[in-house]
């Protein structure tokens, strides 16, 4: 299944992509955005395979919007000026929808996400969903997805699942190595965060769930580079 999200500064174009996911098999819809800032939060809330994103939009171009991902999904341009095509491939992109959009041509460029994802999937090796960190003399086996932070505590980490608390005696870097893999980033030399937990930044703080916590100097430039 193809996970999409859709930004256009116009209602009716995105009435028109929500009306041919809901047709077609394969992919369903993450959410549909008018405010690019929106839409990359939900991107970095992580779960997006395919982004569609108009061009022309009145206070960022889609260009811009998709030059400044650090990890961007699959790319569909939409607009009704093909001069912007070039430009659009440049980036990478997969296609270039030509407005008004029909389901025909839709369907086209489905089959070739399809088929990019299914080259990507057989490239890629799998992530394993869990590590094994060793705590109180057990090895014990830790979901990546319910890491809600890890923190440094003198000679141990301790990660964060909400519901329970896992105290281990390991390194940070460690730990880094272990969870880079899973879209962790190390923002403190106290603190590493699931990338798409992270809700605000602010100065040299942040927002990761629930949790405030403080953004090291050394790290901040690469923190406001991945939410940029």
């Amino acid at each position: 299944m193809i996970t999409s999200i859709a930004l256009d500064d116009e209602p009716l174009a995105l009435r028109l992509l929500k009306n041919y996911i809901e047709r077609t098999d394969g992919i369903e819809s993450g959410g549909l955005f008018l405010n690019p800032s929106e839409a990359i939060s939900r991107l970095h809330a992580g779960g997006v395979d395919l982004l569609f994103i108009d061009v022309n939009m009145p206070d960022v171009s889609g260009l811009e919007v998709v030059s400044r991902l650090v990890h961007p999904p699959m790319v569909v341009f939409t607009t009704a000026h093909p001069q912007y095509a070039v430009e659009g491939f440049e980036l990478n992109a997969v296609d270039y929808l030509l407005k008004p959009i029909s389901y025909d041509r839709f369907l086209k460029t489905l089959a070739r996400v399809n088929d990019l994802k299914r080259l990507k999937d057989a490239v890629q090796p799998e992530i394993p969903a869990t590590i094994t960190v060793k705590s109180d003399y057990h090895l014990v086996s830790v979901p990546v997805n319910d890491i809600v932070l890890v923190e440094a505590l003198d000679d141990y980490i301790k990660i964060d699942l909400g519901s329970k608390k896992i105290v281990s005696r390991t390194t940070m870097n460690h730990m880094e190595q272990l969870l880079e893999p899973h879209r962790f980033m190390r923002v403190h030399r106290s603190y590493i965060v699931p990338v798409q937990r992270i809700t605000w930044l602010r100065n040299k703080k942040m927002g990761v769930g629930d949790h405030e916590i403080p953004v090291g100097e050394k790290y901040l430039d690469a923190v406001k580079k991945y939410l940029s």
